[in-house]
């Protein structure tokens, strides 16, 4: 991903500097140049923001043990999430988990 990264801002500073500025100057090309600087820093700025969002997820894995699935967050540490808990409760008994005993994430009743 930092590879992609990289890759996307050189290839775009080099287009800019070196194939879309010279276009500006020519009038028959000059609004063709403009738009090709005006997307080509658009697609840095999206590759900037892919690579902070992956970044911060990828820390949250490594370092902070967490793991995040459809927007919830469980750590490592736990058994199972609740999410899971829930489908493996309906998918064994045939009924759904606000029905059965509530168990903690290591199959205790409580």
């Amino acid at each position: 991903m930092v590879f992609v990264a990289i890759t996307a801002r050189t290839v775009g500073a080099l287009n800019i500097t070196n194939n879309f500025i010279p276009l500006t100057r020519k009038p028959s090309t000059s609004t063709q140049g403009y738009v090709n600087i005006a997307l080509t820093i658009v697609m840095i700025i999206c590759a900037i923001a892919i690579l902070d969002e992956a970044s911060k997820k990828w820390y949250r894995e490594l370092v902070m043990k967490e793991c995040v699935e459809h927007g919830e967050a469980w750590s490592h540490r736990t058994r199972t999430s609740k999410r899971r808990r829930s489908v493996a409760a309906e998918v064994f008994t045939g009924q759904p988990e606000a029905d059965q005993p509530k168990a903690d994430g290591w199959g205790h009743s409580g």
